[in-house]
């Protein structure tokens, strides 16, 4: 099956828990919320920041791509909690700083060139 931006970002969202479940199962309980945390602000930032144009001529493999990009996005996120042990603190203060921000946006730019390679068949 073949989807649009839209399609693949929608498809993502079912992919996130179960990809977050596997990746922060030997994660402190603030490892794992800071995992949410760049997940959710990843996830936030390429649905504000990128064309879901349903007539988009781009399509992707549904739901391998999918699958691609929720693991790029939890993988992302998961090195950055497992870097050190966080405090509760630490948390609040990296998900309030532009750390976060940071993060979401480099994130949100690998998952489109995945995207761009995709759509020419790599």
């Amino acid at each position: 099956m073949l989807g649009n931006s839209h399609d693949v970002i929608t498809a993502t969202r079912q992919h996130l828990q179960p990809q977050i479940d596997l990746k922060t199962q030997s994660f402190s309980p603030a490892q794992r919320f800071l995992t949410d945390n760049i997940t959710g602000a990843a996830m936030a930032d390429l649905v504000w920041r990128s064309s879901t144009d349903p007539h988009a001529e781009k399509k992707w493999e549904l739901p391998k791509v999918a699958i691609e990009v929720a693991a790029t996005i939890v993988d992302r996120a998961a090195r950055t909690a497992s870097s050190r042990e966080y405090t509760e603190a630490d948390v609040r203060e990296f998900c309030a700083g532009p750390q976060l921000r940071k993060i979401a946006a480099e994130t949100k730019e690998e998952i489109l060139a995945h995207l761009a390679r995709r759509a020419r068949g790599w």
